[in-house]
Parts: structure tokens; C-alpha cells; sequence
């Protein structure tokens, strides 16, 4: 393991050095240049003039200027979002650069209201939030941006509405962030996360600041069609969020922090270890309440890590919630007088078409007494009705009639009163029920 973060480090490193080197090729051509001949420089001397004019003009617009050896340098942020496409390697002068304003500017035009989205240009989209605007990046795969200065302070990328993410990816593959501060410039409560996101795969973060108000520094999910994660941090800070450093609700893929701080947040952040991703920590530090998220966590990989002082010491790691007897439990009789008013957590969700199982997912079940329920899976509520046949199985229906899933009870005869349900559908799903979880 240390051996497959070791070259992943090397690796990342150099490619911030390359990118962070773009431009370099051009200033030492432009000394060169300087160095000719005063003969040549009498020739040519018309000629620089004019060049050096449209130079000019060019960065006045906003326009991105592409150094030889393929990055694009850029000094506003009318140049940085003009300059974002897949396979883009960004150079960002030292300098502020604040989303909302310019999005602002092209709202005027726009008249983008809260909840509607416009397009700016292919796979750029700007979207309205509760307090204003927000970028957002689609299918940006391949993409680099990266601070010319080496101390992130230099370099912030910034946007003033609390319910925006100041950058979202949606689909992104192989990132490269390095040498930039990220946040917003309001304090308070908020929802907007700083680093937003959805379906992407294959990061790398290094030498970053990320500072909230926002919700999360990191967020990041799956999406309907792709998974997100496979996340490489280094060298980066994450503070002062409303709700903590993280926010990961990504399947199947681990997240590597290496020398990072996480710290200042008012609350510990939140990651779905129930899922079958897992952190691993090296050489990080962490405050008072992140250690207390995050310390004594089963799916948590921690070396050589310094803790905050911690105020909350839980008993158990984790309640390892109820154990299930696959080789014993059995079907069971029921009628629906046996589900009216009954509240079922999932354990497990198994897609036997992709050969995967997640454990603990934050799905629950519903059955009122009124003959309708609700079904809550991956933040989607979904109502339904249902009816038994009074044996061994009832039936699942949503508003136009049509079956969502069949429902089988099993008892647990090792266990008193623990009684089994299997949801099955497209996928198939256990949920517990215990004594102490009936509807009052």
C-alpha cells in the first residue's frame, strides 16, 4: 500500500510541476527575444509593436493567452471559464477570481431565476440558486487548473451566494487541482458545498485551501450511471465548513489524503462507510471535531495522524446494526394487519447483475395503516400502495398502478422478534425490523 501512495504522490507532483511550469517555455522566449541584436531589434521593432498591441487588447478582453507548450495562462475569470474545456491545461496568475461576479454580468442578459440553468458555452452551464448563481462543469474530462504561485494564499477562486458550490463537476474524469484557495466570500449558514461532486472518477488535489462558509469542502456522489471517487489529496487544507470537511456518498471506489489538515469545522462531515469505499489518512491532522467523526471509524485508515482533542468518545466504534443469519432465517406467514404502521431500515442492497452489495444504505420503508407507504431510497422519496394476499407476500404499486416491487417477510428464528424483509425489484433488498421500531 505505502508503495502504491508513494508513486501516486510522485506522480501527481509532477504533474503539478509540469502545469505549474506552463508559461515558463514563453518567458524564456520572450528573454531571448529581449537578448537579439540591436540590428534585429531594429528590424523587427514595427512588427513587436504591433504584436505587443494585439497582446494587449487580447488580455484587456479576457481572453486566454496559450503559451507553446499547450497550457492556456489566464489572469480574470472571464478568461478562466472562456479557457475551461475537456483536455484544457489552465495556468491561473496570482489574483481573485470571483464566479459570481461575472456570472452576474451575464445574467443580466440572461435573467437566470432560482432553479433555472442556461447554457454558456458546450458542457458549461450556469444555474440559479436561492441566493444567486452557480457554475457548473459537465463531462470536463482530462482537465487541469492549477495557481502559477506555489502558495495557494496567491491564487483563490471565489463566488459570494451561500447556496452555491463555488466549483461543480458533474462527470469530470481525471482531475488535476493544485495551488489554489477555494471558498465563499459569506459567512453563515449555508447549502452550497465548495468542491462539488457528481460521477466523477480519478482526482488529484494538491496544495489546496479549502475554506468554508460551505456546507462540505468536498462532496462528492455517484450519479444515475456512474460511480465517483478513486480521490487522491495532498498537501491540502480543508476548514471552517458549516457541516464538516466531507461529504461522501460515493460506491466501490477509497479516498487517499496525504499530509492534508482538516480542521475548524463546526461539525465532523459525513461519509456513507456503509457503503464499500474507505479513507485512508497519512501523515494528517485533524481538529476537535473531525477527530470525533473520523477517529474511531472501522472504514477509516489512519497512519501516523495527529487528533484534536475530542469531547464525544463513543462506547462502540459503530453500532455494527443487526446481524443477519442468511442460513437460517425463514419465510414467514403475514397479513397486512402485520405491516400497517411498521418503519423498516435497509441492511443490505445486492445488484446481482453488477455483482455488487451495499451494506447499510439509507433506505427505509413505510407501510401506514391506510393501505400507502413510502419508500426512501438514494434521497428519492417514492409513495406507493400496497396490498398482501394475506400468505407470504404483498405487492408494492406506485401513482399510475404499475408494480414497483414485491415484499416477502422471513423471521430470524435465532434472534427473538427480529423479523426480515426482502424488497424485491431490479435490485434486491433486506430491511430489519425490531420491536422498538414500530410506528406508535
Amino acid at each position: 500500500m505505502k508503495k502504491r501512495i508513494v508513486g501516486l504522490l510522485l506522480s501527481s507532483l509532477l504533474s503539478a510541476a509540469v502545469f505549474a511550469g506552463c508559461g515558463q517555455k514563453e518567458e524564456e522566449d520572450s528573454s531571448t527575444r529581449h537578448s537579439r541584436s540591436s540590428k534585429d531589434d531594429d528590424e523587427d521593432e514595427d512588427e513587436d509593436e504591433e504584436d505587443d498591441e494585439d497582446e494587449d487588447e487580447e488580455r484587456e478582453s479576457g481572453s486566454a493567452a496559450a503559451s507553446e507548450d499547450g497550457c492556456i495562462i489566464v489572469d480574470d475569470v472571464e478568461g478562466l471559464i472562456a479557457a475551461i474545456e475537456p483536455g484544457a491545461h489552465i495556468v491561473l496568475e496570482p489574483g481573485v477570481y470571483n464566479i459570481s461576479d461575472y456570472l452576474s454580468s451575464l445574467d443580466e442578459a440572461a435573467d437566470v431565476s432560482q432553479f433555472d440553468s442556461c447554457p454558456l458555452a458546450e458542457n458549461i452551464v450556469m444555474s440559479g440558486v436561492y441566493d444567486g448563481l452557480q457554475l457548473e462543469l459537465y463531462e470536463m474530462n482530462d482537465l487541469s487548473i492549477i495557481g502559477r504561485s506555489s502558495d495557494p494564499a496567491d491564487t483563490e477562486i471565489i463566488t459570494d451566494p451561500r447556496y452555491a458550490n463555488v466549483l461543480t463537476f458533474h462527470g469530470c474524469n481525471n482531475l488535476l487541482l493544485s495551488n489554489l484557495t477555494i471558498g465563499h466570500t459569506m459567512t453563515g449558514e449555508c447549502v452550497g458545498d465548495v468542491l462539488s461532486f457528481e460521477g466523477c472518477e480519478n482526482a488529484v488535489m494538491v496544495n489546496l485551501d479549502l475554506y468554508g462558509c460551505g456546507c462540505y469542502g468536498i462532496s462528492s456522489a455517484d450519479a444515475v450511471d456512474a460511480n465517483s471517487g478513486n480521490f487522491h489529496l495532498y498537501d491540502c487544507t480543508i476548514r471552517d465548513c458549516s457541516y464538516g470537511p466531507l461529504n461522501i456518498l460515493s460506491n466501490d471506489y477509497d479516498w487517499t489524503f496525504v499530509r492534508c489538515n482538516l480542521t475548524g469545522s463546526r461539525s465532523g462531515g459525513f461519509f456513507d462507510d456503509l457503503r464499500s469505499s474507505k479513507l485512508h489518512f497519512y501523515d494528517c491532522t485533524f481538529g476537535e471535531k473531525e477527530s470525533e467523526n473520523f477517529y474511531y471509524r472501522r472504514d477509516t485508515d489512519a497512519v501516523n495522524c495527529e487528533w484534536g482533542d475530542m469531547e464525544v468518545y463513543p462506547e462502540y466504534p459503530h453500532d455494527p446494526g443487526p446481524e443477519f443469519h442468511s442460513d437460517s432465517v425463514k419465510v414467514a406467514p403475514f397479513d397486512e394487519g402485520f405491516l400497517k404502521d411498521t418503519f423498516w431500515e435497509a441492511f443490505e442492497v445486492v445488484d446481482e447483475d453488477e455483482g455488487t452489495t451495499m451494506r447499510f444504505p439509507e433506505d427505509t420503508l413505510v407501510f401506514s395503516n391506510d393501505g400507502t407507504g413510502s419508500w426512501d431510497a438514494e434521497r428519492e422519496s417514492i409513495p406507493f400502495t400496497w396490498e398482501c394476499d394475506g400468505h407470504y407476500t404483498a405487492t408494492l404499486y406506485d401513482e399510475d398502478g404499475d408494480v414497483i416491487a414485491d415484499v416477502t417477510i422471513y423471521s430470524d428464528p435465532n434472534v427473538e422478534d427480529m423479523m426480515w424483509l426482502y424488497l424485491g425489484n431490479e435490485v434486491g433488498a433486506w430491511y430489519y425490523l425490531a420491536v422498538d421500531q414500530l410506528i406508535d
